[in-house]
């Protein structure tokens, strides 16, 4: 269901939990939906229900910059009020496949809703996997935010080296998987650190000679 945050008249309200007071921000909203009818529901309302990752709806009422600030500064923030949303994980593949073990520094970079070894315990039955079994490199518990947005950012981050090859399943189908990429570890470690602190907007990344750039501001 695709949507339109008209407007949202939000109050500050001071909330008393175990670990001590916390500032509560709520109020009614109004809501356009794509068939033309309206809504006034609760703005905090609103928000459990898109970070629910089993509802397909959208909200219209930033753009990407502003989604990605709102990211940044939500995601240090945790608290016993706070929502658990995920992980997002790195891994190398254990396959022998002739067109990818010889890869090096070749990671997947996706997210899970459950726990990433309950996710990747049939990886050698899946395309996603490159139908091999994985290691599992890091992980990353997600908070206050969509943990398949944040993915979205490390993958465009990193697209210029997104491994392009093609597979066959056991099926004998086609597979062009497009989540793995050729990177060194400790550069993911490193951008998804800089995404948390805001600060990736001042980097690029250099494939060709694998290094992480700092981007020349408007004075050169």
């Amino acid at each position: 269901m695709l949507l339109f945050l008209e407007e949202a008249n939000i109050e500050t309200d001071n909330i008393t939990l175990p670990s001590g007071n916390r500032l509560r921000k709520d109020g009614r909203t109004r809501i356009i939906f794509e068939n033309g009818t309206t809504s006034n529901m609760l703005y905090r309302s609103l928000d459990k229900a898109l970070l629910n990752n089993e509802n397909d709806g959208k909200i219209v009422s930033h753009t990407a910059t502003e989604i990605e600030k709102e990211l940044f500064d939500n995601v240090n923030s945790v608290n016993e009020d706070d929502q658990e949303t995920g992980w997002v994980y790195v891994l190398k593949s254990k396959s022998i496949h002739k067109d990818i073990a010889p890869i090096k520094d070749l990671y997947k970079i996706g997210y899970s809703k459950v726990p990433v070894l309950e996710r990747i315990k049939n990886a050698s039955k899946e395309s996603t996997y490159l139908m091999a079994d994985v290691h599992l490199e890091a992980s990353y518990q997600t908070f206050n935010m969509n943990a398949q947005k944040f993915e979205h950012l490390i993958h465009r981050f990193f697209a210029e080296v997104c491994l392009n090859v093609d597979i066959h399943d056991d099926k004998g189908r086609r597979i062009t998987p497009r989540e793995w990429f050729v990177v060194p570890l400790p550069i993911i470690d490193k951008v998804i650190n800089l995404i948390i602190s805001g600060e990736i907007v001042n980097y690029r990344y250099d494939g060709s000679n694998k290094a992480l750039l700092k981007k020349l501001d408007d004075n050169g």
